[in-house]
């Protein structure tokens, strides 16, 4: 395959783009893709954009959206279009473009797989969403009953700030509430990465009501915007310095959702799917990570040796690297051409399942055919070196981090030291009452049996009387050790005071003559 990219500052420049793409061009014997990602945002400039890629290529397959930005040769690109044309020798590219003011997802995602299944060989899809709160998870859900060995990525189109008009488009149509769909298949190898790079600071929450799946309306049984207000003292998520996401884990994998609004009730609106029961963390951006993740996903990439790749990029990493985000781009466009845009959310299928992301840069990887024995060897890449203002964020976050790190030790060991015996390490007599209420609730409500036995020990004044209190103490400690061993994961062993020990066994039926 060949693969080229051109900027475009003007309707003019399309004239040098079409020669420039040209010189590879042979009519009826490849197929080819022309992806554009574009800062004009009026249907009528898009529409004659088209017109002259469809003059120029008329076999060729559409694929564009507006951006909050283009990336190209290694840059960020502001107010300019990127545009990317892709030859394939022995491989296929189809779109399908969908209206989702005019169905239900839930139908839309079934023609869309139809779509899908009808590709022979299919390899990848690529998705471009207009997202404005609205819940594609029926339409993404549908697509996972294909293979699970088939990557789904893609990314919500976006603008400039303050700026409406936001379109995805093809040859045949342009649309402000569409779902644009790219299959590739044939001989084409397609791989994924997706980087991050920002960290979990603080306690864990639960998500524990929702207003839809796009709206989290509390965290702990509080308003979501109370923690926002608590420790950052803003809810302003339209200023770009509040990047601070709340994070989960996926397979392995952390996925971020960064709120868009603060509802007047305290709800957060989000493009992101969420659930109630799923556990978040507050996090910052770490200038380290970003660099470790990127690193990582570099030597996947240059093992899988592209021929060609696609950068998605959530629009706030431009703004929370600022100047450092080209240092990051360019190590990508070392291995081969590597355009891309800015977009407001990202997907990335995790062990078959489709999700929904913010804050990542994900790169689509093309090759036709296998990969070469002898990787090629490519130019050596100059480290990259923290800004000043990023190296001292740096600090004071790993400070936070490691001071939150002791306050959650200590605050365990308090815990620990309330609820348990210091002699013995037993739950202490207050902690056992409270377990004995518990499961004699559970009993009534929930008609569990349990058992409780009370220990006394024998002629105990006698042993510290005859050997002393030392040896006392070793036999109360004995004892305990004793019966952490024997009790089950579910039982509770607690030290009622003295020599007198208390075992609360859940699901246990009381003996008929016991007493």
């Amino acid at each position: 395959m060949i693969q080229m990219s051109h900027c475009l500052r003007s309707l003019g420049d399309i004239e040098n783009c079409i020669r420039l793409f040209a010189a590879s061009y042979v009519p009826g014997k490849q197929s080819i893709l022309i992806s554009i990602y574009t800062h004009w945002n009026k249907p009528e400039t898009i529409r004659e954009m088209i017109r002259l890629f469809c003059v120029a290529f008329p076999e060729a397959e559409i694929a564009g959206m507006t951006t909050a930005g283009g990336i190209d040769n290694g840059c960020m690109r502001l107010r300019q279009t990127v545009v990317t044309i892709q030859f394939f020798e022995k491989s296929d590219v189809h779109t399908a473009i969908y209206d989702f003011s005019q169905e239900p997802m839930e139908d839309l995602g079934e023609k869309a797989r139809s779509f899908c299944q009808r590709q022979k060989d299919l390899s990848a899809l690529l998705l471009l969403m207009t997202q404005r709160y609205y819940d594609f998870e029926p339409f993404l859900t549908a697509l996972d009953q294909l293979g699970k060995d088939i990557p789904i990525c893609g990314g919500y189109a976006h603008t400039y700030r303050n700026e409406d008009g936001i379109y995805v488009f093809t040859k045949d149509a342009i649309l402000s509430r569409g779902i644009l769909l790219v299959t590739f298949s044939g001989d084409v190898k397609v791989m994924t990465t997706s980087v991050m790079g920002w960290q979990p600071l603080g306690r864990t929450m639960t998500i524990t009501a929702i207003d839809g799946p796009l709206v989290i309306r509390s965290l702990d049984h509080k308003p979501a915007a109370y923690f926002y207000q608590k420790y950052l003292h803003s809810t302003d998520f339209g200023k770009s310095e509040l990047l601070f996401p709340l994070v989960r884990s996926r397979h392995q994998v952390q996925l971020s959702i960064l709120p868009l609004e603060s509802r007047s009730d305290g709800a957060l609106q989000t493009n992101v799917f969420s659930h109630v029961g799923d556990q978040v963390q507050m996090a910052y951006g770490d200038p380290d990570q970003v660099i470790l993740s990127s690193r990582e996903a570099l030597g996947h990439i240059e093992r899988f040796a592209p021929e060609g790749m696609l950068l998605i990029s959530c629009f706030t990493r431009r703004y929370y690297l600022k100047e450092d985000v080209n240092q990051i781009l360019s190590a990508y466009n070392d291995f081969c051409v590597a355009p891309g845009g800015y977009v407001n959310g990202e997907l990335i299928r995790i062990d078959g399942k489709t999700q929904a992301t913010n804050m990542t840069l994900i790169s689509v990887c093309f090759r036709e055919g296998e990969a070469p024995l002898v990787a090629a060897t490519r130019k050596p890449h100059a480290p990259v070196v923290l800004g000043e203002a990023l190296s001292t964020i740096q600090r004071l976050a790993t400070f936070v981090t490691e001071t939150t790190k002791e306050l959650a030790e200590t605050q365990k060991q308090l815990s620990f030291a309330a609820s348990h015996d210091s002699f013995t390490g037993l739950l202490n007599r207050g902690s056992i009452e409270e377990m004995l209420c518990r499961c004699h609730k559970d009993t009534r409500a929930r008609r569990l049996n349990f058992s409780a036995l009370m220990i006394d020990l024998d002629t105990f004044k006698h042993i510290n009387d005859t050997f002393g209190h030392t040896k006392g103490d070793e036999v109360i400690r004995e004892v305990a050790s004793i019966l952490k061993r024997m009790i089950r994961p579910t039982d509770f062993a607690g030290r009622w005071g003295g020599d007198e020990f208390v075992i609360l066994l859940p699901g246990i039926t009381p003996p008929a003559h016991s007493s």
